[in-house]
């Protein structure tokens, strides 16, 4: 799947570039706009399976320390620290901590 950014320069050349029929533009812009939906619908799937996960856990979520690095805190007091956002520490956590 596209980024928006490739979308959005996608669009722009093909409406600004190639076309001047509207229905023709109509009908491209329903197809970007139909492909960032998904896109929004795989995020918003992408959260769920994240927070089932968590709810399915027993884990403590501890504040980033002063590098950063978050910290994830399971019932067995094992502890992982993980750069960047939280997401992605519980994604690594759902893989198995790799």
């Amino acid at each position: 799947m596209r980024t928006r950014e490739e979308q959005v320069s996608a669009l722009a050349c093909a409406i600004f570039n190639k076309h001047t029929d509207i229905d023709e533009c109509i009908a491209i812009a329903n197809k970007y706009i139909q492909e960032a939906e998904e896109r929004a619908r795989a995020e918003c799937a992408a959260d769920t399976r994240r927070l089932e996960w968590l709810e399915k856990k027993v884990v403590r979520i501890c504040e980033p320390r002063r590098n950063g690095m978050w910290t994830e805190c399971n019932s067995f007091e094992i502890t992982y620290a993980f750069p960047g956002t939280i997401k992605s520490a519980i994604d690594a956590a759902m893989e198995g901590g790799k």
